[in-house]
């Protein structure tokens, strides 16, 4: 089988280097690398391919998984239906290219894959609230009959940034960024539109007496590394389908400042350390693509 130039993670970067900025409070980013992931397992795995060529997959985005009375909204939830596509039904997935088919949106009536998603770009402080978003789902859902053989994958992007621009907080405090502006004869331009360019005239923005006190979140910059042990600490995998646990794991480091241009990062003690790879995303990819074979031949 063929394979993408590029993996889900690199197209996910130019993703957002083509909206301008990053927003982690919208689903945009977390949408598009399931898309793209699912891209990528359909060069990976020949079961995977062979449900998308025949018509019978379908995929939905952030979908509530019911457990008797409790509910996981997951990021991804991808597998096949009985059902021929019907002419009138839609697809969110357009395949970009001639080698792959458009994939279904809706619900499968077998779920095959589940894939949840998450990031901490900044404010490493609450990784622990991000684990506990991963653990719920290894938990509660996919140890539960009706998911158990579906293959259960999480992504976590670690943002390795020292100072990051909210844009949040650029679009709250439009009024007082004006005074400050106003104060120092500097023209204030719809910054917002170069967020995420490197442009001097952002930077010259942030260098304002009192602007990157208001905008910008400062981290430490061992807080990568302490973020990577302790989601490797806390998250769950399993070796067979007895366990309660994810199949696989990525991890992607990336730097997002909304200052320059997003790019992927890959620390030297991520890639040096033995007991890391099978989280680096092509690994973790790999045995997601062998798994779902092996479940679904």
């Amino acid at each position: 089988m063929g394979s993408w130039p590029t993996s889900a993670f690199e197209r996910l970067i130019d993703y957002i280097n083509g909206q301008g900025r990053y927003h982690p409070r919208t689903q945009d980013e977390s949408n598009r690398l399931s898309l793209e992931l699912l891209k990528d397992l359909y060069s990976s795995s020949r079961s995977f391919k062979a449900d998308v060529d025949t018509g019978r997959a379908r995929f939905k985005l952030n979908t509530p998984l019911h457990v008797g009375s409790r509910q996981h909204v997951v990021d991804l939830v991808f597998g096949v239906t009985s059902a021929s596509p019907d002419a009138g039904e839609a697809s969110l997935l357009p395949s970009q290219t001639e080698d792959m088919p458009e994939i279904v949106e809706g619900v499968p009536e077998e779920t095959r894959l589940v894939i949840e998603h998450t990031s901490l770009i900044t404010a490493h402080r609450n990784v622990l609230n991000r684990t506990r978003i991963l653990v719920d789902v290894a938990e509660n859902i996919l140890s539960a009959p009706e998911y158990s053989k579906a293959v259960g994958a999480a992504t976590f992007m670690i943002g390795t940034c020292e100072k990051y621009l909210s844009y949040e907080t650029l679009k709250q405090a439009e009024d007082i960024l004006a005074a400050l502006c106003s104060k120092a004869k500097y023209p204030l331009e719809d910054i917002g539109q170069l967020l995420g360019t490197g442009d001097k005239r952002l930077k010259g923005f942030l260098a304002l007496p009192g602007v990157s006190e208001l905008l910008l979140t400062a981290n430490k910059k061992n807080e990568p590394k302490g973020t990577l042990e302790k989601v490797v600490r806390e998250i769950p995998l399993r070796s067979s389908l007895q366990e309660t646990g994810f199949d696989a794991f990525m991890i992607q480091f990336c730097h997002i400042d909304n200052i320059d241009p997003p790019r992927l990062e890959n620390p030297p003690y991520f890639l040096r350390a033995t007991k890391f790879t099978q989280y680096r995303p092509e690994n973790a990819l790999r045995k997601i693509a062998n798994l779902y074979d092996e479940r679904f031949p």
